[in-house]
């Protein structure tokens, strides 16, 4: 397990959380994706509401493993985000830093992969529960929240793989 924690200066308080962690080639890598609804899980074999299964997904190349340097780098930037709001947390601080921190991604690459909105979402998640400690449909209804705020937000930048290695955007993807 390794242990991660985040000063809020405007509650002057410290929050932590723990994430399961390996030893995977050479490098430490964590796994934040315990919270994940399961409509986004990469065990789920089913097309889910959004269209595709985990299986083309995991053709995407999508782990639930990160590795443990870029996590706390992520981490310290989404905190910074919050912090920018100079204010207590909220759930709408949640949403600014998700949104902020995706589109510095989107900014530095030009696009948002679906695996890597999952990560910022798995990472959001593990600091929502740092702070509210609440129940694992309410993380699952956070994460579900933060993926679809994205997808609304950046519907052509956020990218997905198909089967065949094209890619397509959310906004590709037909409404019912």
């Amino acid at each position: 397990m390794k242990e991660f924690s985040f000063y809020i200066p405007a509650e002057n308080y410290t929050y932590s959380f723990s994430l399961p962690s390996e030893m995977m080639g050479g490098g430490v890598f964590v796994d934040p994706s315990g919270l994940r609804h399961p409509d986004f899980s990469v065990n789920r074999q089913t097309a889910n509401n959004l269209g595709f299964s985990a299986l083309g997904n995991a053709l995407m190349g999508m782990q639930a493993w990160q590795e443990y340097e870029e996590f706390k780098r992520d981490l310290e930037s989404f905190v910074n985000k919050i912090i920018e709001t100079h204010r207590e947390i909220s759930h709408e601080s949640l949403d600014y830093a998700m949104l902020a921190v995706c589109k510095e991604h989107i900014k530095r690459c030009g696009r948002l992969l679906y695996n890597d909105l999952l990560g910022y979402a798995d990472l959001a998640t593990c600091v929502d529960k740092a702070i509210y400690q609440g129940t694992m449909n309410s993380y699952h209804d956070f994460y579900k929240h933060s993926v679809y705020l994205v997808l609304n937000s950046y519907p052509t930048k956020v990218l997905f793989q198909n089967a065949f290695g094209g890619f397509y955007s959310w906004a590709d993807v037909p409404s019912e």
